[in-house]
């Protein structure tokens, strides 16, 4: 294994472990967008090495359709959350009008009940 290869694993795997940390990574829930091949930033000297490079962004291309489908996922997840709060939304609102309703036959029961006692406090003889 020539040098060159040794060294462009060696920074693979260190992109690879160090991929939590890396600056301008996209993370969202479980989603972790995928770090661009190392290979590319050297440039491909030999046979070997753009075998090596092909497998890397073979498998880039996998972990960005994986990343893809996370976040579409996510999206869904997301989705599902805002169609529970909007029917938990429509239960409260429905319980606002429920308790408005009640002041309502309350206000109107209490006046019912002064426009009675203001009746009697006259002196009527029919307070309905």
């Amino acid at each position: 294994m020539s040098k060159r290869l040794l060294f462009l694993f060696l920074v693979g795997v260190a992109v690879f472990f160090s991929l939590p940390s890396r600056a301008g990574a996209f993370y969202y829930g479980f989603c972790s967008e995928p770090s661009e091949p190392s290979c590319l930033m050297f440039g491909i000297d030999s046979k070997s090495e753009f075998d090596y490079c092909k497998m890397d962004v073979e498998s880039y291309i996998s972990d960005v359709e994986s990343f893809l489908e996370c976040l579409n996922s996510e999206a869904e997840d997301k989705l599902s959350e805002i169609e529970d709060l909007k029917s938990k939304i429509n239960d409260l609102v429905e319980e606002i009008h429920s308790i408005r309703s009640a002041q309502d036959e309350a206000r109107d029961e209490a006046n019912r009940v002064i426009e009675r006692f203001n009746c009697y406090a006259r002196g009527d003889s029919f307070c309905p």
